[in-house]
């Protein structure tokens, strides 16, 4: 439930709103609150003209009555909380990849065959002593033509390759 300076919280900002919102959710606010309430306290919380943030012994009665009420909790969370924890920037905060290569960029990928996907900013530089990398790579492979073909379907040729 909410505690009596968050219920002193909520009514504050209810106060703020609009005569036709007060009513309708101070009307809201009682209505789930009043079986739980003696007449006499009926009395002394049924219109929010009644409510006075600085009568002490009327905040507790607040607090008792509405702190546990779920339409309170939920205008106190929706008016007071979200909105500081939630804060929305007035512009949008976005950025992708093709913001953080703003200035000189340096960076390793061990191949040059992703120069497409590379934001626009960045130039791939290969060093000299790496030229001759890519084309090593190609002849060790076609140096050594033996390889197996697992064929998809057959489970049993991938255990033979792992398995001798």
């Amino acid at each position: 439930g909410l505690s009596h300076s968050e219920v002193k919280q909520a009514v504050s900002k209810l106060l703020a709103c609009g005569p036709g919102v007060q009513e309708d959710l101070y009307r809201s606010w009682f209505s789930r609150s009043r079986q739980r309430m003696p007449s006499a306290d009926q009395e002394k919380l049924d219109t929010l003209d009644k409510v006075d943030l600085t009568n002490e012994e009327q905040m507790e009665l607040m607090q008792e009555y509405f702190g546990r009420n779920l339409e309170t909790i939920n205008f106190w969370l929706s008016k007071c909380v979200f909105p500081n924890e939630t804060f929305q920037y007035p512009q949008k905060v976005t950025a992708n990849p093709w913001h953080l290569a703003d200035g000189e960029v340096n960076g390793f990928s061990g191949t040059a065959d992703n120069r497409r996907i590379l934001p626009l900013q960045v130039s791939q530089v290969t060093l000299p002593q790496l030229q001759e990398t890519d084309g090593k790579m190609l002849q060790l492979i076609l140096a050594n033509p033996q390889y197996r073909q697992v064929q998809r379907p057959d489970w049993q040729s991938v255990l033979d390759m792992v398995v001798p």
